[in-house]
């Protein structure tokens, strides 16, 4: 059987319809008048294009930072003609960098000598927007930790020797800071900066060329060449490596040197117990001889005439 629809609910059809139809109309008014779509995603293009930009910045920046001036390596080919004492060879492969920057107006760059001890002399160069300046007053102490306040100063705290009984090079009881500032012109240093003794125990030169080394253990500036001048000693090289175990030691036997062997121990310089033999100086004891200069250390039996020769390249007998 076929319902009819009473004319009131058409009506109330229609009112639903006419409804519906105004509430889509009202809600895609709002929509265009509120564009919170279009404003999210511009937002988001915003965002994307800001951050791009910063990147880039930074990338531009970073490169002009490079461009300031020479490179840490360049920078320090200024400087290694000019540092001093001259008779040590500064290890131009492993520097320190850190606080190096050629746009700065004071940046440091650290550098140590080949084969160094503990006590070894370390080279603290400053420079003026990659232009070399000098040394701390020639200090070279060892035993230097260095951190930047601003773009023109940097500060040092140092250690050093003082002379106390039972005081070793491992452990140096001396303390001290410093300031170093550009000041536009010149570096102010304020604060204390340490002794100069980068070696618990050094051997100047003197007119008669007699060094009052009283142990028969002694070295060279480097660190790298160690001897013992006595009936059971020897002499050997410490970067002079055998099959890569130990270093090359020629041990004395009475007044003979004998082949090379193998050492794995530390020498006695590392527990305090040895001299710089300083280069230039002869020294004489239990028969040998030895001579240090820049090239090597000369060892020879004031007895038998028997001589070895020892440097960085290796060790000759005859």
């Amino acid at each position: 059987m076929r319902q009819h629809n009473h004319p009131h609910q058409r009506k109330q059809g229609k009112t639903r319809t006419l409804l519906i139809t105004n509430l889509i109309v009202a809600l895609s008014i709002t929509a265009c008048a509120t564009n919170e779509p279009t404003i999210r995603t511009d937002t988001n293009k915003t965002r994307t294009t800001t951050t791009t930009t910063t990147k880039t910045q930074a990338t531009q920046e970073k490169s002009s930072q490079k461009n300031c001036g020479p490179t840490a390596t360049e920078a320090l080919q200024q400087a290694l003609p000019k540092i001093k004492p001259t008779q040590y060879e500064w290890d131009t492969q492993n520097i320190d960098t850190t606080l190096y920057d050629p746009c700065a107006e004071l940046s440091l760059i650290n550098v140590k000598i080949i084969s160094p001890m503990g006590s070894s002399p370390v080279a603290h160069l400053f420079y003026n927007h990659g232009n070399y300046i000098g040394e701390t007053a020639n200090n070279q102490s060892p035993w230097a930790t260095w951190t930047r306040t601003n773009n023109s100063t940097i500060t040092g705290n140092f250690q050093y020797l003082t002379g106390a009984t039972g005081e070793s090079n491992a452990y140096p009881q001396g303390r001290t800071t410093a300031t170093f500032h550009w000041n536009g012109t010149t570096i102010e240093i304020t604060g204390e900066l340490p002794p100069n003794n980068t070696k618990a125990k050094t051997t100047p030169k003197n007119p008669n060329n007699a060094i009052p080394i009283t142990t028969p253990a002694i070295y060279t500036p480097s660190g790298n060449i160690y001897c013992e001048l006595k009936t059971q000693g020897g002499c050997g090289v410490l970067t002079l490596r055998m099959n890569g175990e130990g270093w090359t030691w020629h041990p004395f036997a009475q007044d003979t040197i004998l082949p090379a062997t193998k050492r794995q121990d530390a020498p006695q310089y590392a527990q305090n117990q040895a001299t710089t033999l300083q280069y230039g100086n002869t020294y004489t004891q239990n028969g040998w001889q030895a001579t240090s200069t820049t090239k090597g250390l000369t060892v020879s039996n004031t007895k038998t005439g028997q001589t070895i020769f020892l440097s960085k390249e290796g060790i000759t007998t005859n």
